[in-house]
C-alpha cells in the first residue's frame, strides 16, 4: 500500500513539474504581439476574422478561445486527436474542468473525433500503423485522462462522437475531411482549414459568421457523427496511467 501511494504521490509531482516547465516553455514561444492583437480585438468587439496560420498561434488561440471566452449553451469541438500541446495545457484544462463542475452551469462539452480511437483487438492495417499510433496518442492526452475519462458515461453534459465512415469519405473527396472546428458561442470560434500546416481563420467577435460556423457544427453533431460508446478496453486503461 505505501508503495502504491508513494508511486501516486511521485506521479502528481511530475504531472505538475511538467505543467510548470510546459507553462514556462510556452511563455518563451508566445508571440507577444500575436497575443496583444487578440486582446484589442476581444476590447473592441470588432467583428473581424483573422488568419491563425501557425502551430504556436494555433495554440495561443485555442488556449484563449476555451479560457476567457463566455460559452454559451455547449463548447463545439471537431478534431483529429486533440492536439496535447493545445488541448492538454493545465490552463484548458482547469477552465474546462470548472464549467463542467459549476452545477449551475448547464453548458455542454461536445467533441467529434475524425477517427475512432484505437481499441484493444483492432487489427491494424498494412500502412495504417503511423495513424493508428496518433491516435493512441488520444489516451496518453491529459485532457481525455482529466477532462472525458472520469466523466464520459457518468455526466450528461459531455460527450464524445466519431464522424461517420461515409460522412468522412464525402468530406474527404470534398477536402473538407480536416475542417476541424472549434466553437463556443455564436461569434467566437476556429476554423481550420488545413491540419497538416495548421491554418485557419479565426474571430472572437464575429455574430454572423461565428452563427454559420456554430449551424455547421450542429449538422456534424446532429446528422454526420455518431456515438462512439464505451471504452472497455486495456488499451485505454494502459495509456491512462503513463504519465507521457
Amino acid at each position: 500500500m505505501k508503495t502504491l501511494y508513494k508511486k501516486i504521490k511521485e506521479f502528481i509531482v511530475f504531472k505538475q513539474l511538467g505543467y510548470f516547465f510546459e507553462y514556462l516553455m510556452h511563455l518563451g514561444k508566445r508571440d507577444q504581439a500575436y497575443l496583444k492583437m487578440l486582446g484589442k480585438l476581444k476590447k473592441r468587439g470588432a467583428p473581424k476574422v483573422f488568419a491563425n496560420s501557425s502551430p504556436s498561434h494555433a495554440i495561443d488561440l485555442i488556449e484563449d478561445l476555451l479560457t476567457n471566452t463566455v460559452p454559451s449553451d455547449y463548447i463545439g469541438i471537431y478534431a483529429g486527436v486533440l492536439n496535447r500541446k493545445a488541448f492538454g495545457k493545465h490552463s484548458v484544462i482547469k477552465a474546462i474542468n470548472n464549467i463542467l463542475d459549476d452545477a449551475k452551469s448547464n453548458v455542454e462539452l461536445r467533441i467529434i473525433l475524425e477517427r475512432r480511437p484505437p481499441q484493444q483487438d483492432d487489427d491494424v492495417a498494412l500502412g495504417e500503423e503511423d495513424s493508428f499510433l496518433d491516435m493512441e496518442k488520444f489516451y496518453r492526452n491529459p485532457f481525455y485522462q482529466e477532462v472525458l475519462l472520469p466523466r464520459l458515461g457518468k455526466n450528461k453534459r459531455v460527450s464524445l462522437r466519431v464522424m461517420k465512415e461515409s460522412a468522412l469519405e464525402v468530406m474527404k473527396a470534398k477536402g473538407q475531411a480536416n475542417a476541424h472546428i472549434i466553437t463556443t458561442n455564436n461569434y467566437s470560434f476556429r476554423v481550420e482549414t488545413s491540419d497538416a500546416k495548421a491554418e485557419a481563420y479565426a474571430s472572437l467577435n464575429d455574430e454572423n459568421l461565428g452563427k454559420e460556423v456554430r449551424a455547421a457544427f450542429n449538422v456534424l453533431w446532429k446528422d454526420l457523427s455518431e456515438e462512439m460508446g464505451p471504452f472497455e478496453n486495456s488499451l485505454k486503461e494502459e495509456f491512462t496511467a503513463c504519465p507521457n
